[in-house]
Parts: C-alpha cells; structure tokens; sequence
C-alpha cells in the first residue's frame, strides 16, 4: 500500500485532493439548503465573502505557493465556511425550538398559577361574603333585642306612670 501511494504522481495526488475537497463543499452545500430555517443566498454570499477574503490574503498573494496548493488552501477554506454555516444554522434552529418548548411551558405554568390564585381569590371572596353576611345578621339580631328591650322598658314605665296617674 505505501509502494502504491508513493507511485501517485505529486500532481495526481493533488488532483485528487482538489476533487474530494470538491464533492465534500458540495456535499455541505446539499445539506445546507436541505437545513429549515436557513438562507442559501445568505450562505452563500457569506461564502464568496470569506472566499474573496481569502483570497487578498497573504497565503494566496505570496509568490511562492503554487496554484494548486492555493487553489487547494481555498477550497478547504470554502469548504470549512459551509461547513460551519451549516452548523449554526443547526444550532440557531436547535436554540430557536428549545426556546419554544420553554415559551410554552412556561405559558402552562402560568396559566396554572393563574387558575391557582384565581381559585384562591374566589375562596377568600366566599368567606369573607359569609362573614359580613353573618356580621349583618348578628348585627341585626342585636338591634332587634335592644329594640325590644327598649319597647320593653318604655311599656314599664309607661304602666308606671300609667299606674300613678291612676291613683
């Protein structure tokens, strides 16, 4: 096996390392539009960005390198943007489903507690109605025993003057 990938040509060996790197960006690309909630224009112009960045950069401006290797240096780096747009398209999708899970769970429990306190509320309501009623009705008693106490009194002495004034 070692005999066999030394016989590879060095240009050959590039060629092929062009090519998977290729097939692997248009992969991701696949995957990419594939991913809900994601931009493929927005992707893709971030893409290009990062691709022209690299592009005026001194890896792929120096003299020395040759085409291939940059060439080669460009498609990973291409490869490596798609990649890792994909992966936060993925984690912005993860993050924005985990947030309604808790957006509605908490919707629940607030709605609970509501119900709670509303029960709360009703219950401290019906006793507090059962305690002015129980007020008003002892209230009530009381001023008809004085009422009669006093119409009691005031027939005493009513009889007593009556009686005087009878003598």
């Amino acid at each position: 096996m070692v005999r066999c990938l030394r016989s590879r040509s060095a240009q050959t060996a590039r060629d092929e390392d062009a090519a998977s790197v290729t097939s692997d960006s248009a992969t991701q690309e696949n995957t990419l539009s594939n991913e809900p909630g994601l931009n493929a224009r927005s992707t893709e112009t971030n893409i290009q960005e990062g691709v022209d960045l690299f592009n005026n950069s001194k890896v792929a401006s120096g003299r020395d390198e040759s085409p291939v290797l940059v060439r080669q240096l460009q498609s990973m780096f291409a490869t490596f943007m798609t990649a890792m747009q994909a992966e936060i398209a993925k984690l912005s999708f993860i993050l924005e489903s985990e947030l309604n899970k808790l957006s509605d769970n908490l919707d629940t429990i607030l709605t609970s507690v509501s119900e709670s306190l509303d029960a709360k509320l009703n219950m401290v309501s019906d006793r507090l109605d059962e305690k002015i009623n129980s007020m008003i009705t002892n209230a009530t008693s009381e001023m008809r025993r004085k009422k009669d106490k006093m119409r009691q009194e005031f027939t005493i002495q009513l009889q007593t003057e009556v009686q005087l004034i009878a003598k």
